[in-house]
């Protein structure tokens, strides 16, 4: 099941960066620009594809890119930023 980003996220664009608020606890998240490749690509697209995605976007192998895409993944599900 692929997840996707939590409605009630307020997001703000800075330059290559994304800047993530959740209203109900007030936390806030800095995605860098992987980050924001992975977010940006949330409910649309698999975690194996979005890899992908940072794959052609940066100089990284899959392999790096995968496990960096599941760790995000993973931080943004637990601090309730995903549905």
């Amino acid at each position: 099941m692929t997840k996707s980003p939590n409605p009630e996220i307020i997001v703000t664009e800075l330059e290559d960066e994304l800047v993530l608020l959740n209203p109900r606890t007030q936390a806030m998240f800095t995605l860098n620009g992987t980050g924001k490749i992975i977010w940006q690509n949330l409910g649309k697209h698999s975690a194996e594809e979005i890899a992908v995605k940072i794959t052609d976007a940066f100089e990284i192998d899959l392999e790096t890119a995968a496990s960096d895409t599941k760790n995000l993944l993973e931080t943004l599900e637990a601090a309730g930023l995903l549905v």
